[in-house]
C-alpha cells in the first residue's frame, strides 16, 4: 500500500527531465527567493517529470521561516489533499527543487497510501532513489 508504483520506476518524461537536470546544472546554485509562483511552477515540472501528474496542486502554499525542517506535508483529511509549508530561508535552485520534491513525495504518500505512509521509510527511499537517479535530485 505505502510502495511506490512500478510505473514510475520505469516511467521517462524525457522533456521534463531534461528541463530539471540543464537547469540544475546551469542555475542550481543562483540565489533566490522563495515565492508561491516558483514553488507553483516547479511542482508542475517535477509532478510531469515524476509523478505522471497526479499530484493537485496543493490545497495551500505556505511560505515562512521554519525551525529545524525546510519544509513539511499535512495531510487534509476532508478534502485528501495537503498544505506544504517551504521555508523562506531556501536560498539556492537546487535545494528549492529538493525540498519541494521532497514535500510532493510525503504527497503522493499522504494521498494513495494514507497517514500512516507519510514517512521516511522504504516507500520514501525508493523515491529518494527514482529522484537521485533520474534527476540528481538528492532529496
Amino acid at each position: 500500500k505505502c510502495r511506490m508504483p512500478k510505473v514510475h520506476k520505469k516511467r521517462k518524461c524525457v522533456a521534463a527531465k531534461k528541463q530539471i537536470k540543464s537547469h540544475l546544472l546551469n542555475k542550481g546554485n543562483s540565489n533566490i527567493e522563495v515565492s508561491e509562483s516558483l514553488i507553483s511552477y516547479w511542482f508542475h515540472i517535477l509532478n510531469s517529470a515524476a509523478f505522471k501528474n497526479k499530484l493537485p496542486l496543493p490545497e495551500k502554499i505556505i511560505i515562512k521561516r521554519m525551525i529545524g525542517a525546510w519544509g513539511y506535508c499535512e495531510g487534509r483529511s476532508r478534502s485528501k489533499n495537503c498544505i506544504i509549508t517551504i521555508s523562506s530561508k531556501i536560498n539556492n535552485k537546487s535545494f528549492l527543487l529538493a525540498t519541494i520534491a521532497h514535500e510532493m513525495v510525503h504527497q503522493y504518500q499522504w494521498i494513495y497510501g494514507g497517514s500512516e505512509c507519510i514517512d521516511h521509510g522504504k516507500s520514501f527511499r525508493e523515491w529518494k532513489e527514482y529522484f537521485r537517479k533520474n534527476f540528481s535530485i538528492i532529496l
